[in-house]
């Protein structure tokens, strides 16, 4: 019986190993995943909130880059987030000073980018299904 369940972390790697899962399906299920850990799990201390929204929130930023990237490859005139996520990123959070002020701000850049990440990438596959652009989207991998 354990010969078994010391074999089982060694078939759970090489059946994920297999696997073929995307770059950018892996970034926003790894930022998903973070979030809901920072949002649900009542063991965490606050440094750990802070690191881990932070790393959610950058996820995202990168998430959006990256289907902001695909549209303009395909000529396509895409909405200037960045100017909103800095005035987002100013705001006060209330709590200037605690330690939390870091965990509310992550957490309201992560909601704006999480909007603009699914905004870009709803686009990318509409223009792609159009055909739309300068470049057309058959050409692009």
């Amino acid at each position: 019986m354990n010969r078994i369940l010391s074999l089982l972390p060694a078939i759970l790697v090489v059946s994920l190993t297999g696997c073929r899962t995307s770059y950018i399906d892996t970034l926003h299920d790894a930022r998903v995943s973070i979030h809901h850990a920072v949002n649900n799990d009542g063991t965490l201390q606050q440094n750990n909130l802070n690191a881990g929204s932070s790393i959610a929130m950058h996820l995202t930023c990168d998430e959006a880059i990256y289907w902001e990237g695909k549209l303009m490859m395909m000529d396509v005139d895409v909405p200037d987030w960045r100017k909103r996520f800095e005035e987002i990123a100013k705001e006060p959070t209330g709590y200037e000073g605690g330690s939390i002020a870091p965990l509310v701000r992550h957490m309201r850049l992560y909601d704006y980018v999480d909007g603009i990440a699914t905004e870009l990438k709803t686009m990318y596959f509409q223009k792609k299904k159009e055909g739309t652009g300068k470049n057309s989207p058959q050409d692009i991998p």
